[in-house]
């Protein structure tokens, strides 16, 4: 119950009210007044025989004017209109230190109110200094670009200042709104209804290169790029050793965006999608085809060769003797410039030693080599990534942005990702390709390979036969790998089948990439 006294400005009103509330042994839950004379009283519900003769109680006091029943205190009030806000919104002391937030900004970070609270807010919220903002600038409103966990906001900070007499005003800390991009797209496009004009004030998006383009917070691939920046200015060969879906082609074409060639092309060849034929004309050329090769197509450049195991023998000698000489084909008369990147999920040691990779080619391509560690192993990357590609899909879609429950931040983190990075970029387009009147991603609607490896029979309602079981879960299982194995090959290599009966698979259970 919550209780309005209107009251003249006089000592000692307070102290007698609350003298009156204790004899009816209320247990007060808050008390809030100001120098207008109004004070305002919450307690636990009173029966209505009690509450009739409360009422007047408080009436006969001295200079009570009126006294009334309220829905909310004005501190609720005020509380329940900031958590309303969708934007976050973080209050600051003159130390940098959160004092106050909303849900908004809690969700934003995901942390917990008691853990943020008297914590520098630059902690979490980069690119601005808001200790320096208080110093230098003495308040004054400010509209600037942050950062939070590798993601750009807009940062609207205005000062608070509490008003000591009529004449004074002391600052005493700030206030600070973020918004994504995605939430100022929308507002842009309700207040232009022009689509025209829509066009042409639609601000342009930054393009990143290279290092810029990789968000990671994990030591583990923090310490793979910052050596793969000082890789990168060097001319030798790079191997880039990682899993499927670790980003191997990214960083590559990080380290070429890094390098003296970066205004020149960059060209990827996956080895295990096309027929060693073909394969073979791709990287040496053909003359009687008149097949001209990717490494003359890209003098001065860099080309990529993603799994490099897959080089047969003779394409092998090929590469070698190419990285010694830098001609094709012996011949002599045409020296190219091509710096080459290799890369393979299998260990090239263990390949060489079971005879199948060539030692002088990888002594060759090993002068300089990358690991990246995979995302099970940089558990802290997940959330800022997955944050990253609902933003990307936001983005995208103009009018909406999509945002992870607790539990579905809890389900993305617990699973392993054996498809990492990749894998985890299409669980997230997935599931917001398939929500409907919701912003708010839900666990049930992250459709992880776990959810269907063990399923959970009821006996009871079970009345497949033993093929149809058998089926259902070649199909589901099929469905959950095929995004991360783009092409029947890779997905048939990974199941250990030939591709034609993949294709058969996919054809018989109607399943395609997206």
């Amino acid at each position: 119950m919550r209780l309005e006294i209107i009251c003249e400005n006089k000592t000692g009103i307070a102290r007698k009210l609350l003298e009156i509330l204790e004899s009816y042994d209320l247990n007060l839950y808050a008390v809030e007044a100001n120098s207008n004379g109004i004070i305002h009283v919450h307690f636990p519900e009173l029966e209505f025989e009690r509450f009739k003769s409360l009422m007047p109680e408080i009436r006969k006091l001295d200079h009570v004017l009126d006294v009334k029943s309220v829905k909310n205190m004005p501190l609720e009030a005020e509380h329940n209109a900031l958590n309303t806000l969708p934007d976050p919104v973080f209050f600051i002391d003159l130390k940098g230190r959160v004092t106050r937030t909303n849900e908004a900004a809690l969700t934003l970070i995901n942390i917990s109110k008691n853990e943020i609270e008297n914590v520098i807010l630059n902690q979490w919220v980069h690119g601005f200094s808001f200790i320096k903002w208080f110093d230098d600038l003495k308040g004054v409103n400010k509209t600037v670009r942050v950062q939070i966990d590798g993601i750009h906001y807009l940062a609207e900070i205005l000062p608070i200042y509490i008003t000591e007499n009529l004449d004074t005003k002391t600052l005493s800390g700030g206030i600070v709104l973020l918004k994504s991009s995605s939430r100022l797209k929308k507002q842009i496009n309700i207040l232009q209804s022009d689509q025209i004009e829509q066009s042409k004030n639609k601000p342009a998006k930054a393009i990143m290169t290279g290092f810029e383009t990789i968000r990671s917070q994990s030591s583990a691939i923090k310490r793979t790029l910052l050596q793969a920046k000082k890789i990168a200015q060097l001319e030798a060969p790079i191997l880039i050793m990682g899993e499927v879906g670790t980003g191997r082609r990214r960083i590559a074409k990080a380290c070429h965006d890094a390098s003296e060639r970066k205004n020149n092309n960059f060209t990827s060849i996956s080895c295990t999608t096309l027929e060693k034929k073909s394969l073979n004309e791709t990287l040496f050329g053909c003359e009687q085809k008149n097949i001209i090769s990717i490494f003359e197509k890209n003098n001065f450049g860099t080309v990529y060769l993603d799994e490099i195991a897959e080089l047969n023998n003779e394409m092998q000698i090929g590469l070698f003797n190419f990285l010694n000489t830098g001609t094709l084909n012996n011949n002599t008369n045409k020296k190219l410039n091509v710096r080459v990147i290799c890369s393979n999920k299998k260990s090239l040691v263990k390949l060489m030693k079971a005879g199948k990779f060539r030692q002088d080619l990888l002594f060759k391509i090993n002068t300089c080599s990358l690991t990246i560690p995979p995302l099970r192993k940089s558990k802290e990357d997940i959330l800022i990534l997955a944050k990253y590609f609902l933003q990307q899909y936001s983005d995208k879609q103009g009018e909406t942005e999509y945002t992870l429950s607790k539990k579905s931040i809890d389900k993305l983190i617990s699973y392993d990702w054996p498809g990492n990075v990749k894998e985890l970029k299409n669980i997230i387009f997935q599931a917001v390709s398939m929500v409907d009147n919701t912003t708010e991603l839900r666990p049930e609607m992250l459709n992880l390979p776990s959810d269907i490896l063990a399923p959970k029979t009821n006996i009871e309602t079970f009345s497949d036969t033993l093929e149809e079981a058998t089926k259902k879960f070649q199909a589901d299982l099929i469905r959950q790998l095929y995004p991360v194995y783009p092409s029947t090959r890779k997905l048939a290599k990974k199941l250990g089948v030939s591709h034609t009966a993949i294709a058969n698979k996919l054809k018989e259970y109607g399943i395609d990439k997206n």
